[in-house]
């Protein structure tokens, strides 16, 4: 069983507290503040705490005392002392004669590469130490003084001390920390030999003895062993350093003057450790290497960042050695290449401690107000549902004495759009049969496409918001070092493209059909619709977009309430969400990059919607293609214009994504990837063509010979599953060609399959994609798009402890989220989506029929 920090730590303590050679207070203040400048109330709370851990340690009584060793145990273990951290190991060659002086360094490179290298393994992963939040909450008791106890729960950052609170004036390298290179040690290690700064000694072993004869033999010999290890590895390198140096030049060190270059050797490897895992840490803006803390609650962040930063400096190099703040540290925010945008909301996500004000819990107007609104709702639904339960009931009556049923009015209509009876009905009801001329089998697309969005962002973002020890697993699937199998994840993109194409497709038929019906848009019919084809598409989309944003504002701070992690982000999202919500309702939050923090997957409805509100300039001139050759030959032309452009952009992207991402960020536009001009558009074209071409063959019966349909079937095939798999052993400087046409090519592949299953030459694949099963699937994949990304990241924060990762977990966790998102499309499908669109259809039938009358 791998050893906690406080179980380890503890009978080291007071062996560290009675050697005279012990750094100044032991390792006390990994514990609890009690270096620095900090405040009386601090230091005397601490100090307490301390007490009453070390009269456990010397007598063994924790009568009234259980509170200390409570608040001892919710501290996380420290990342770079955790069991198994060597599993995963980066090796840093360190040549030793760059610490010697000049005189001296020319004889030390004639000495044998083995003898002059030391060679530093630096453990990949462990980064995270979260400790007990929950048990820390529930820390009560009295201190000898007569007060109460109380704890809180700190989230601390690792950071390099100097670049913990103020951004270094060179932010271009970040003030000598981000691009650490071995010069940088070795000018410490240099430092060390020559000026003997550092004077205090590790504790030697018969420091640790001693604290053998505290009667807790069976919790102490496990650690020590472990611990005499970590520090023998440093006994090692430093004998590996002096041999080296005495046997060069005996003059080079005197010993008198001899510091004590494990310490350095401490602060060095900890540089070096921070640097290969600083940002494998949880989160998703401001990612980094933590670990947990309890601590007395009249300790504040500055105390706790005082006492950090002291016991630092008893280690090495100020330059180097690593501290600890609750904050994320501002050097952060001047990495290179980091926008401004993200570096406030970087900023503004520290998770901090449970006593900061944002986790207080207080309502705010903004709660007030989505809880009365959702409290309406909830009303209609009751009210409407009642009503229509009721009429169900006296329909049975009549239609027993055979009296016609009474018309109603408009109120009581709308009151029955919020009635479950009726939109469960809708949900789950069996579609009719021979629905061919619907598009049936985008039902199957749809749902799996939905299951696919899940897939992705399931894998993505667990293995960066989870507590993963081994690293070194997922940067192996970055490597491209993992079997060709994890494509059909990391080709998720491609289930985005097919959303766009199944709307494409949809609006198009549909239009068409439309225009047919009122003979295109220059009469005042078609003036009509055309004003309603666009209000209809902004009221649908908007009104549950609106009702979603208030639920993250409103509502899900007051559910996500611990663990902070959770909590932290649900707060963050809310304001972001509350600051940018216009820009969503205006569907141009991809121009606004903080917008995007908030429900950052929304970024597909503000390009959709473009596309929507383009798309009438390329389906109106098909529609009039039938009025004559020229009109045909101009409309396909103009099509496949814009077909060729898009593609000779996406060609000029493959060839140097450096340079569109840079002029992208200058410009404070959205990444290629998502603009309205990137390869996106290249499904959702397509997919307007499908929809002229099944439009114009409705009334026709296509006839495909069963070998042609056989082999075109195949070629599709083989050309999605290169499509997905075949990036695995591709880069994308090296086959240009292939990542200018994938997004077309994925598109052609799903207008095949869409137009031969409508068509009736689809066989098996339109029997499974036209499937009942996939139906309701299909119906709540709306709202299941919407919560599905903001709910498993709440999952993921609310693990606290780590996990290894690996397929069969990540697969465990996603088949979970799939059944949980899909709820929870249930419930806002019920409450936020079909009885709005159910009024709104009442609303536009009886628009419509007052203007015909008129």
């Amino acid at each position: 069983t791998m050893l906690t920090m406080p179980q380890a730590l503890l009978p080291i303590f007071l062996a560290l507290l009675t050697t005279t050679s012990a750094l100044e207070r032991g390792l006390w203040p990994l514990v609890t503040p009690i270096l620095g400048d900090i405040s009386d109330q601090c230091r005397a709370a601490s100090q307490e705490y301390i007490n009453a851990l070390n009269d456990i340690l010397t007598t063994g009584n924790v009568t009234d005392r259980m509170w200390a060793v409570q608040m001892f145990d919710a501290g996380g273990t420290l990342p770079f002392l955790q069991e198994g951290m060597l599993l995963d190991t980066k090796t840093h060659d360190i040549n030793i004669c760059d610490a010697l002086p000049a005189p001296a360094q020319a004889q030390c490179e004639t000495l044998p590469a083995s003898v002059r290298t030391l060679h530093i393994g630096i453990p990949i992963g462990y980064a995270n130490g979260p400790g007990s939040e929950a048990s820390c909450r529930q820390v009560r008791g009295r201190l000898a003084s007569g007060g109460e106890v109380q704890a809180k729960y700190c989230h601390n950052y690792l950071v390099p001390y100097g670049l913990s609170h103020t951004p270094p004036e060179d932010t271009g390298s970040m003030g000598g920390f981000r691009d650490l290179s071995k010069m940088r040690i070795q000018e410490s290690l240099k430092t060390a030999v020559n000026a003997g700064h550092f004077h205090q000694d590790l504790p030697e072993e018969t420091a640790f003895d001693s604290a053998d004869d505290t009667g807790h033999s069976n919790l102490v010999n496990p650690f020590l062993r472990k611990y005499r290890t970590f520090f023998q590895y440093f006994k090692m390198i430093e004998q590996q350093v002096l041999e080296v140096s005495t046997s060069i030049c005996d003059e080079c060190i005197e010993t008198d003057e001899l510091p004590n270059i494990q310490n350095v050797l401490i602060g060095s490897i900890l540089a070096l450790w921070y640097q290969d895992n600083g940002l494998f840490g949880v989160g998703y803006l401001a990612p980094g290497a933590y670990y947990g803390g309890g601590f007395p609650q009249s300790c504040s962040t500055e105390d706790i960042e005082k006492n950090a930063d002291a016991f630092a400096l008893q280690f090495a190099n100020p330059a180097l050695i690593v501290t600890s703040s609750p904050r994320v540290p501002d050097f952060r925010a001047v990495f290179p290449d980091l926008t401004v945008a993200r570096a406030e909301a970087m900023m503004d996500g520290s998770v901090g401690c449970t006593d900061w004000d944002k986790y207080n819990g207080e309502w705010k107007a903004d709660n007030y107000v989505v809880v009365i609104v959702f409290a309406l709702i909830g009303l209609l639904i009751f009210m409407g549902t009642s009503i229509e339960a009721f009429q169900n009931y006296k329909a049975k009556e009549k239609q027993m004495i055979e009296t016609p049923p009474a018309r109603e009015g408009i109120t009581l209509t709308m009151i029955k759009s919020f009635s479950l009876l009726k939109n469960l009905d809708f949900l789950f009801g069996v579609s009719p049969a021979g629905s061919s001329e619907r598009l049936s089998c985008m039902e199957g697309m749809r749902a799996i496409s939905m299951t696919w969005v899940i897939l992705g962002h399931n894998f993505s973002f667990g293995s960066s918001m989870l507590q993963i020890n081994n690293k070194e697993a997922i940067l192996r699937v970055d490597r491209k070092e993992t079997n060709m199998a994890i494509e059909a994840i990391l080709q998720g993109a491609y289930s985005v493209d097919s959303f766009f194409f199944i709307g494409a497709t949809l609006v198009s038929y549909l239009l068409l059909k439309d225009l047919d019906k009122t003979k295109g848009w220059t009469n005042k019919e078609g003036f009509t619709h055309m004003i309603l084809f666009y209000v209809n598409r902004y009221l649908r989309i908007t009104i549950p977009y609106a009702l979603v944003l208030a639920f993250f504002i409103g509502i899900a701070p007051l559910l996500i309430s611990e663990p902070i992690n959770a909590a932290s982000w649900a707060i963050q999202e809310s304001e972001l969400c509350k600051k940018w919500a216009w820009t969503h309702l205006l569907y141009v939050n991809i121009y606004y990059e903080q917008a995007n923090y908030c429900l950052g997957h929304t970024w597909f409805l503000s390009t959709d919607m473009i596309f929507y509100f383009l798309s009438p300039l390329l389906i109106y001139p098909l529609w009039t293609s039938k009025f004559g050759l020229v009109q045909k030959i101009c409309s396909h032309l103009w099509w496949l214009l814009l077909v060729c452009s898009s593609v000779g952009l996406s060609y000029s992207y493959s060839s140097d994504e450096e340079a569109w991402g840079k002029w992208a960020m200058e410009n404070s536009l959205p990444s290629y990837s998502f603009a309205p001009w990137g390869h996106r558009n290249q499904c959702y074209l397509v997919g307007i063509m499908l929809g002229y071409i099944l439009h114009v063959t409705k009334e026709k019966g296509v006839k495909i010979d069963n070998r042609l349909n056989i082999l075109i079937w195949q070629v599709v095939f083989l050309v999605a599953f290169a499509l997905i798999y075949a990036p695995h052993d591709l880069t994308v400087k090296d086959n240009v060609v292939f990542f200018t046409f994938k997004n077309l090519a994925w598109g052609l592949c799903l207008a095949w399959v869409t137009f031969s299953c409508c068509r009736g030459t689809g066989g098996l694949v339109n029997d499974f994609l036209s499937w009942d099963f996939f139906l309701p699937i299909s119906k709540i994949s709306f709202m299941t798009y919407f919560l599905h990304m903001s709910f498993n990241w709440y999952y993921f924060y609310m693990q606290d402890y780590t996990v290894n990762f690996s397929m069969w977990l990540m697969t465990e966790i996603f088949v979970a989220q799939v059944a949980v998102c899909l709820f929870l499309g249930v419930i806002f499908s019920l409450t936020c989506e079909l009885p709005f669109n159910r009024m709104q259809k009442i609303l536009i039938s009886l628009l419509i029929g007052s203007t015909k009358q008129k």
